[in-house]
């Protein structure tokens, strides 16, 4: 399809608009996951408003990018089994690397760092309630929280899961989100995800879009840790497994390797269980978060 030449192309598959009039740089990314379509809808949704009425952006500059191109096209996670861009965003995985996903994250790395506020539009493998995912919660944070219809909060530890969008742009001063909005390949939370966009750049005073009501504190959680997949293999026991924010109590049995149970370490629930398709030796099979204040 042919873009918009009001927005100019400044990389692969990214196009910039600037406003001409000071204020904030906002990043938003679709298609990080090649088959999580409704971040790639909304993008392309984007260019194409911005095509008809550019003089819509009233303050500072958007970004819009697929992220990543290839797997779009395929309609898969990755350009390869196994291949995860959002595991990608560190210097040591973005120098020296042939692979596809490390290639591609070194050259979105130089626009997330370009930015002030990154919306990277994100849908899970297995069913879920809407949430958002963030490395760090400030004051910024809380207050954009305001444009999403959702009612918790993902805090994603660094140690648990390494590598990502909204990582890089936290850790260097920015304000940086990933939105679930649901299944991966359940458009009807593209109206979500949409309302959630306009409400942020409202927020920002970039356009001129109803702003957000303030919305009910969201429940907050904490991802702590993986359970990875290992040679003894895995089978989610009855009832596991399905769906994030699964409950869970200290010894529940989650499922079983050649090794014997697995048991729940902790009040809490389970976070992005996978789908056997993307199972390895190594990778996390599911995540175990906690509630927090």
């Amino acid at each position: 399809m042919a873009y918009p030449a009001t927005m100019r192309e400044i990389g692969d598959a990214v196009w910039s608009l600037g406003s001409g009039r000071p204020g904030t740089h906002l990043l938003i990314l679709g298609g990080v996951h090649g088959n999580e379509l409704p971040g790639v809808v909304i993008v392309r949704e984007l260019l194409e408003a911005f095509e008809r009425t550019p003089d819509d952006l009233k303050t500072g500059t958007l970004t819009l990018a697929f992220g990543n191109p290839p797997a779009i096209a395929r309609g898969l996670r990755g350009s390869a089994p196994h291949r995860d861009l959002n595991r990608c965003f560190l210097p040591e995985k973005m120098v020296g690397r042939s692979e596809y996903e490390n290639r591609r994250a070194a050259g979105l790395a130089t626009h997330i760092d370009c930015a002030d506020v990154l919306l990277d539009l994100h849908a899970t493998n297995k069913p879920s309630v809407p949430f958002l995912a963030t490395t760090l919660l400030t004051a910024e944070h809380e207050r954009l929280a305001d444009a999403f219809d959702c009612e918790r909060m993902l805090i994603v530890s660094p140690s648990a899961i390494e590598g990502t969008t909204d990582g890089r742009i936290n850790a260097r001063g920015g304000t940086g989100f990933i939105y679930e909005s649901g299944l991966s390949s359940d458009l009807t939370s593209a109206d979500s995800v949409r309302w959630a966009v306009h409400g942020v750049m409202a927020m920002l005073g970039m356009t001129d879009c109803p702003v957000p009501t303030p919305r009910p504190a969201k429940q907050k959680y904490e991802l702590v840790e993986p359970l990875l997949l290992t040679d003894a293999g895995f089978r989610f026991a009855d009832g596991r497994g399905l769906a994030s924010f699964e409950p869970m109590a200290p010894g529940d049995v989650i499922g079983r390797t050649g090794d014997g149970p697995v048991a729940a370490p902790f009040d809490g629930v389970l976070m992005f269980p996978k789908v056997p398709e993307l199972w390895k030796v190594g990778n996390p099979l599911v995540f175990f978060a906690r509630a927090i204040s």
